[in-house]
């Protein structure tokens, strides 16, 4: 698998790297009211992998600020998702954090209860993709098998996690866009009317590839 990391008009790098097999994707979500109900009720059953500790705080991508997901597919990029859950992090703020965990295809094992919720929580995956952007951060690591309650290195094979908080929210809870007026470099107005906000990045994974790059339209409004 090549991850391939565009962050800049004009600029790319590349970096090679052996297959992911398992995806976690994580979102800090400051209010309840965001998480829908069945995620919400979810709680962690097993671990699937146990990263490298000494990769733990070793982010491949940092702080991509005001990324979009909607054009996420992890379905076309070969994952199933193989659980979820939601939990309830204590302290000077309450949050939470919801994971949604992706293997690929041809390693996927699903307990009889969870297909039974898999459609639902992939649709409110889906949901939370489509209803913010966020900052991102992307973590790759290599992958070691928890799935038999050992703990086993599987070589050539790696655990993506990605991270998402600082939700901005694009909808407004009757469905419609989120309005904002497009300033130019003294702050003021552009345009008749305010418009629906833009990302400054999309991320995707797309014919193998991780891919974090910038919003094109936007850098050429600017």
């Amino acid at each position: 698998m090549l991850v391939v990391l565009l962050l800049e008009s004009g600029r790319t790098h590349q970096m090679s790297a052996p297959l992911v097999r398992m995806i976690l994707v994580q979102f800090v979500i400051s209010k309840q009211g965001y998480i829908p109900p069945v995620v919400f009720g979810m709680r962690k059953e097993k671990e699937f992998v146990s990263r490298d500790d000494s990769d733990a705080n070793k982010p491949n991508v940092q702080n991509v600020l005001n990324c979009s997901l909607q054009r996420l597919d992890l379905a076309s990029a070969g994952y199933s998702l193989v659980d979820a859950n939601t939990r309830k992090v204590e302290g000077e703020k309450i949050h939470y954090t919801v994971s949604f965990w992706f293997c690929q295809n041809q390693f996927v094992k699903l307990s009889d209860e969870f297909q039974l919720a898999q459609a639902e929580l992939t649709r409110e995956f889906n949901q939370i993709c489509q209803s913010a952007f966020w900052k991102m951060r992307l973590f790759t690591s290599q992958f070691f098998d928890c799935s038999e309650g050992g703990k086993v290195l599987v070589p050539n094979q790696l655990f993506a996690l990605l991270n998402f908080n600082d939700r901005t929210a694009i909808k407004n809870p009757d469905g419609s866009s989120v309005l904002r007026w497009r300033r130019d470099a003294n702050k003021e107005k552009i345009g008749d009317a305010p418009v629906p906000i833009w990302p400054s990045h999309f991320f995707k994974m797309d014919g193998g590839q991780i891919a974090v790059f910038a919003n094109e339209e936007q850098l050429a409004s600017k």
